[in-house]
């Protein structure tokens, strides 16, 4: 399984409105990034306490993408 793929099985997972789940991949050499965007009410579930959910994802997906040699980042994009 790569970084993406389990990346939006996850976050569908912890969100109450998983259809509305957007997950977009930069690639850039060995390095991707994945930009998260969750229904309005979700963000604060996927972030966490003080940020220990989306920090512990964070790690998770790089730990994958290190299997491939690639480095990996998430991060959230906030509703306006």
């Amino acid at each position: 399984m790569n970084a993406g793929t389990f990346l939006n099985e996850l976050v569908q997972k912890l969100v109450s409105n998983p259809a509305a789940v957007e997950i977009e991949e930069e690639e850039d050499g060995n390095t991707r990034t994945f930009h998260i965007s969750v229904d309005a009410e979700d963000t604060g579930k996927v972030i966490g306490k003080n940020g220990k959910v989306i920090n512990a994802i964070r790690q998770v997906v790089a730990a994958i993408a290190s299997k491939d040699n690639e480095r990996a980042f998430v991060k959230i994009n906030t509703p306006d």
